[in-house]
């Protein structure tokens, strides 16, 4: 197989495309006749799992008439699949929707954090970090696409989710003391599944591999995918596909297993949180 195949850039391209055509009123079939293919081949295609030309998405930005801006967007991804594994974007939701196709077809997730990671943050916590950005908008979608994802964790193949927290996304609070508190008693409940495991890195594990920026790593069913890294950033989100770029994580990972408080110590740790959260919410509501 092609490695610009089922590649995190290719999925993003797939996915876009796709949009388009819904937002088109065109069905599966109907572009599969006017592109001279069959569904099997459309549906490929929007799955990144084709080898994507110029020619090609030429032809279906006329086929779909896109605007002159979107089809530059395909061309400019297209690039992107050729030259370099990352997906630079100023709007997330290609990466998103990659993401989430990715989530669901993982054996195993794990997000390495300073902060709560999206699969196990609570509506309220959610809330609290996107409205940091002061210009955030469509906040309600993706509130909703957020709590929509999070049923990959509960699914009937749901993939093994293993959460390394640096102690400061428990210190740090995103909201009032009692969204904190009902975060982490959340997390709690959830790390029940066994499925899912949360680990805490304390602040007296010091400095370690994986420090710098949050991810998360995504490995899959064996000969099927190769581990793939996502990054976000400030309304960006990049992939890491290549075998060479994503070693680190996986050696970062790797060493965390060491470094982590295990599963016990990490409960300790939550409930030594929560109850802190509980204190300051209950004086809050003495004072009032």
């Amino acid at each position: 197989m092609s490695r610009t195949l089922r590649t995190p850039v290719a999925r993003a391209l797939g996915a876009a495309i796709g949009r388009a055509r819904t937002e088109a009123g065109v069905g599966v079939r109907e572009l599969a006749r006017l592109a001279g293919k069959n569904g099997a081949w459309v549906n490929r295609l929007e799955r990144g799992e084709v080898e994507f030309s110029e020619e090609i998405l030429n032809e279906l930005a006329d086929l779909l008439e896109v605007s002159l801006d979107v089809k530059r967007r395909w061309l400019d991804r297209f690039a992107d699949l050729r030259v370099s594994p990352w997906t630079p974007s100023a709007a997330i939701d290609d990466e998103l929707s990659a993401l989430i196709s990715y989530e669901v077809e993982a054996d195993h997730i794990v997000n390495v954090s300073s902060y709560i990671p999206g699969l196990l943050q609570t509506r309220d916590y959610a809330t609290a970090v996107i409205t940091a950005d002061d210009e955030a908008s469509n906040i309600g979608d993706l509130l909703y696409i957020r709590a929509g994802r999070q049923g990959v964790l509960t699914g009937r193949r749901a993939p093994r989710y293993t959460a390394f927290l640096d102690e400061a996304a428990l210190a740090r609070p995103a909201g009032s003391s009692e969204v904190m508190s009902d975060q982490i008693r959340y997390m709690l409940r959830v790390s029940e599944e066994p499925n899912i495991t949360v680990r805490i890195i304390s602040f007296s594990a010091g400095c370690y591999l994986g420090q710098i920026s949050p991810f998360m790593l995504l490995t899959f069913p064996e000969n099927e995918t190769s581990p793939l890294v996502y990054l976000e950033n400030l309304r960006t989100a990049s992939w890491l596909d290549r075998e060479r770029d994503t070693e680190i994580f996986v050696r970062a990972v790797e060493k965390l297993h060491t470094i982590a408080l295990n599963v016990d110590e990490s409960n300790d740790v939550l409930l030594k949180y929560q109850a802190k959260y509980d204190e300051e919410s209950h004086g809050h509501q003495n004072l009032a």
